[in-house]
């Protein structure tokens, strides 16, 4: 029985140790970005037009590399050492109207059609708001991404059980049936340049509410997502 709770132990030294690691690149990290804009700053006044003109698209090619760094590390940081969670009584509904609202302009420019179902009852769940809408955005993020030609995106609330159920449906191209099993592991991406990340994050945010999440895909015609978040005992 000793071989469980030494490997237990081992994770935790892991964690720690990722975790010390990723804030340790961060102090170098951000004084590269300091110092990147500082001499964007400085070569804006350089007189030679075609030098300055290069020069910026190169920083501007560094500074877009060092964010990109930046995200990946702190989703990292929360990956590995979770998330502190402030929760209150949330109608998921209203989680969903604000995130249909914020999703609405950029899938207009996608020539993405967003559409939204809320049950009529209360949604009530013990949530932290700002982290649920980040894990839900997440997704909406995702379903805009697996549509490059457009389609339709459809954001769903509804009551099932004791669970409020967040159905996220796009008409995207889908995901291979070989990658569904991968899709919620660190680090795996089916999209070029996505950290995979973002979806591992999502999964831990779920998770620490009490809450699930499930995908159906089909290549070619989309993939719904599904979440479920226990509700709360007075409904």
């Amino acid at each position: 029985m000793s071989k469980p709770k030494h490997d237990n132990q081992r994770v935790i030294e892991l964690s720690e140790l990722a975790g010390g690691l990723a804030h340790e690149i961060r102090n170098p990290l951000s004084t590269l970005k300091v110092n990147l804009q500082l001499l964007a700053e400085d070569l804006s006044a350089e007189p030679d037009a075609n030098l300055r003109r290069r020069s910026l698209l190169r920083l501007e090619t560094l500074q877009s590399e060092t964010e990109r760094l930046q995200i990946l590390l702190d989703n990292f940081l929360k990956l590995v050492s979770g998330h502190e969670i402030n929760t209150q009584p949330v109608d998921i509904r209203n989680v969903v109207r604000h995130l249909v609202e914020f999703c609405t302009p950029r899938a207009e420019e996608l020539d993405i059609r967003m559409r939204m179902r809320l049950s009529d009852e209360e949604l009530i769940c013990e949530l932290d708001e700002s982290l649920i809408q980040q894990a839900l955005l997440n997704l909406c993020l995702n379903a805009q991404q697996a549509m490059p030609d457009g389609g339709e995106l459809i954001v769903e609330a509804t009551a099932e059980d004791e669970w409020a159920r967040i159905d996220v449906t796009d008409t995207g191209i889908g995901i291979a049936a070989e990658e569904l099993d991968k899709l919620f592991k660190p680090f795996f991406s089916t999209r070029k340049g996505g950290s995979g990340l973002g979806l591992s994050v999502t999964r831990r945010i779920l998770t620490e509410h009490g809450g699930t999440i499930e995908v159906q895909s089909e290549l070619g015609k989309g993939s719904r997502f599904s979440v479920r978040l226990p509700r709360s005992r007075r409904f």
